[in-house]
Protein backbone atom coordinates (compact mmCIF):
# COMPACT_ATOMS: atom_id res chain seq x y z
CA UNK A 1 0.00 0.00 0.00
CA UNK A 2 1.38 3.45 -0.88
CA UNK A 3 0.44 7.00 -0.03
CA UNK A 4 0.57 8.19 -3.64
CA UNK A 5 4.08 9.61 -3.33
CA UNK A 6 5.82 6.29 -3.68
CA UNK A 7 6.53 5.56 -0.02
CA UNK A 8 4.95 2.56 1.61
CA UNK A 9 2.49 3.04 4.46
CA UNK A 10 2.53 0.82 7.52
CA UNK A 11 -0.78 -0.47 8.81
CA UNK A 12 -0.44 0.41 12.50
CA UNK A 13 -3.22 -2.02 13.44
CA UNK A 14 -0.74 -4.84 12.81
CA UNK A 15 1.94 -3.40 15.10
CA UNK A 16 2.29 -4.31 18.78
CA UNK A 17 1.54 -1.49 21.22
CA UNK A 18 4.60 0.49 22.33
CA UNK A 19 6.23 -0.43 25.63
CA UNK A 20 5.65 2.29 28.22
CA UNK A 21 8.67 3.11 30.40
CA UNK A 22 9.20 5.34 33.43
CA UNK A 23 12.57 7.07 33.22
CA UNK A 24 13.69 8.27 36.66
CA UNK A 25 16.78 10.49 36.57
CA UNK A 26 17.39 13.72 38.48
CA UNK A 27 20.03 15.12 36.08
CA UNK A 28 18.04 16.84 33.31
CA UNK A 29 20.64 16.49 30.54
CA UNK A 30 21.10 12.76 31.22
CA UNK A 31 17.33 12.27 31.40
CA UNK A 32 16.86 14.07 28.06
CA UNK A 33 19.55 11.97 26.37
CA UNK A 34 18.12 8.71 27.71
CA UNK A 35 14.57 9.75 26.77
CA UNK A 36 15.59 10.51 23.19
CA UNK A 37 17.41 7.18 22.91
CA UNK A 38 14.42 5.22 24.25
CA UNK A 39 11.93 7.09 22.06
CA UNK A 40 14.12 6.48 19.00
CA UNK A 41 13.77 2.77 19.78
CA UNK A 42 9.96 3.06 19.94
CA UNK A 43 9.36 3.27 23.68
CA UNK A 44 6.83 5.66 25.22
CA UNK A 45 8.63 7.47 28.04
CA UNK A 46 7.29 9.13 31.19
CA UNK A 47 9.98 11.27 32.80
CA UNK A 48 10.48 11.54 36.54
CA UNK A 49 13.04 13.86 38.13
CA UNK A 50 12.62 12.38 41.60
CA UNK A 51 11.63 9.18 43.32
CA UNK A 52 8.16 10.34 44.34
CA UNK A 53 7.13 11.12 40.76
CA UNK A 54 8.58 7.79 39.58
CA UNK A 55 6.62 5.87 42.23
CA UNK A 56 3.43 7.79 41.38
CA UNK A 57 3.83 6.96 37.68
CA UNK A 58 4.52 3.30 38.41
CA UNK A 59 1.53 3.15 40.73
CA UNK A 60 -0.74 4.23 37.88
CA UNK A 61 -0.29 0.82 36.26
CA UNK A 62 0.26 2.29 32.78
CA UNK A 63 3.96 1.44 32.63
CA UNK A 64 5.64 -1.91 32.25
CA UNK A 65 9.29 -1.00 32.84
CA UNK A 66 11.44 1.48 34.73
CA UNK A 67 14.90 2.87 34.05
CA UNK A 68 16.15 4.53 37.21
CA UNK A 69 19.06 6.31 38.76
CA UNK A 70 19.98 4.61 42.03
CA UNK A 71 20.23 7.86 43.98
CA UNK A 72 17.15 10.03 43.51
CA UNK A 73 15.81 12.81 45.69
CA UNK A 74 12.57 11.89 47.44
CA UNK A 75 12.95 8.12 47.15
CA UNK A 76 15.97 6.46 45.64
CA UNK A 77 16.20 3.56 43.21
CA UNK A 78 17.31 0.94 45.74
Amino acid sequence: MTDGVGSERVDTADLPPPVKVVLAEDEAIIRLDLKETLEDEGYVVEEAADGKHALDALGSGRYVAVVTDLKLPGADGH
